[in-house]
């Protein structure tokens, strides 16, 4: 049986591809010290640059990031 995040932290993106991998080490610092099952959802608004493939890479390394 699958046990679901407590926490769903759900973020925005458009064209951030720079900004995303200090944003998901800075919410992953603060969620793992809150001792809750979390997930961080990225919303990807159409970007042009590698902002998917970062959040694709970021998904591969930890299931908590959905994207």
């Amino acid at each position: 049986m699958k046990t679901l995040p407590m926490l769903s932290i759900v973020v925005p993106v458009f064209n951030e591809q720079d900004s995303i991998p200090p944003l998901y080490v800075r919410i992953r610092e603060v969620c793992d010290g809150l001792g809750l099952l979390y997930e961080i959802v990225f919303v990807d608004d159409g970007s042009r640059d590698r902002t998917f493939s970062v959040l694709e890479e970021l998904h591969s390394r930890d299931a908590k990031v959905k994207a």
